[in-house]
């Protein structure tokens, strides 16, 4: 087994693991010495067209201009192919996620899904919305990104999903864009 790829800055932890054929990962605090798990991202199998988050076969490590670490994912399921940009911040206590699936029809679903490894600062029924306040006054935010209305944050029980919201209608084949925000407390108010 290959060791995981680790993006660490102000006080944020996000591992990349080789699971199977793609990459999971997990978003940790870095507390005292101590890591925090915060989420763990829900993978599918090879036999799923829309897995319950994106099949990152791919992985590539880059420095942004500002020094922020990136990481480039790409994958490919049936006819999908997927992409995402993963940036932390070395400035901010700040992590933002850019996802985009090329599809050529109809989704059965399309999103981001996590476990919560602390429980979230709201309950835990079901329900949608733009924020879920985390452990330690930081917060997972639905994103804009440039052509697309803000991402939805569905809570269900243990599980969190981020999806394009609305789901986009024909004509097909078409890029569909999400993008999702973890920022601590210090960083609330830079963007």
């Amino acid at each position: 087994m290959k060791p995981p790829i680790v993006l660490d800055a102000c006080g944020l932890r996000i591992t990349f693991q080789r699971q199977a054929d793609r990459f999971a990962h997990q978003i940790a605090l870095v507390e005292h010495g101590k890591l925090v798990p915060l989420l763990a991202s829900i993978e599918g199998d090879a036999d799923q067209i829309f897995p319950p988050s994106p099949p990152f076969q791919h992985l590539e490590r880059d420095i942004a201009r500002d020094g922020s670490r990136v990481v480039l994912l790409t994958g490919i399921a049936g006819r999908a192919h997927w992409s995402a940009s993963v940036k932390l911040s070395r400035a901010a206590p700040h992590v933002s996620f850019d996802v985009a699936a090329r599809i050529h029809a109809p989704p059965e679903r399309l999103g981001s899904t996590y476990r919560f490894a602390q429980p979230p600062n709201v309950s835990l029924a079901t329900q949608s919305c733009e924020q879920v306040p985390l452990y330690s006054n930081w917060r997972l935010i639905a994103s804009a990104n440039d052509a697309q209305a803000p991402s939805q944050i569905t809570t269900s029980g243990s599980l969190c999903s981020i999806q394009p919201a609305p789901l986009p209608t024909a004509p097909w084949p078409r890029t569909i864009r999400w993008s999702y925000t973890m920022v601590g407390a210090s960083a609330r108010h830079r963007f």
